[in-house]
């Protein structure tokens, strides 16, 4: 469970969702166990089954559920129309589990393409994006 607040911060209560923070989620040694705990839950409590590493989380799931469940909310109707139309797109297809993994993956680079130049590269927020403070085209 996540929301976002009034001025605009995200929050987080329950992670087991987004393959984005709890990798755990959806794996195969963790359904295996039985288990149901997600990786919070193991560093307040102590898990006893073997976590399984990242690297055996396909790249693809972690994609699909920001699209999915995350990017939406963030972006649903903040754009110009053209531009929106063209993030809905890409979030479409990006979010399509069932499309190849080289889909999903040209879906959410093309949304960052889309994006990147939308951001605002105000000397406040440089801690945010380092590479508008080095990078001499943003």
């Amino acid at each position: 469970m996540f929301g976002i607040f009034n001025n605009g911060h995200l929050f987080i209560r329950d992670a087991s969702a987004l393959g984005v923070i709890d990798k755990q989620e959806g794996s195969l040694a963790a359904t295996r166990a039985g288990e149901t705990k997600d990786i919070f839950s193991c560093l307040v409590s102590g898990c006893q089954t073997q976590l399984p590493s990242c690297d055996t989380i396909p790249e693809k799931q972690s994609l699909v559920l920001a699209c999915q469940q995350l990017l939406p909310r963030l972006l649903q109707g903040r754009f110009p129309s053209l531009v929106q139309e063209e993030i809905d797109s890409a979030l479409a297809q990006c979010g399509e589990a069932t499309g190849p993994d080289s889909e999903v993956l040209g879906a959410a680079s093309r949304l960052k393409d889309i994006l990147r130049p939308l951001r605002t590269c105000d000397p406040r927020f440089s801690y945010r994006y380092p590479d508008c403070k080095y990078n001499e085209k943003f």
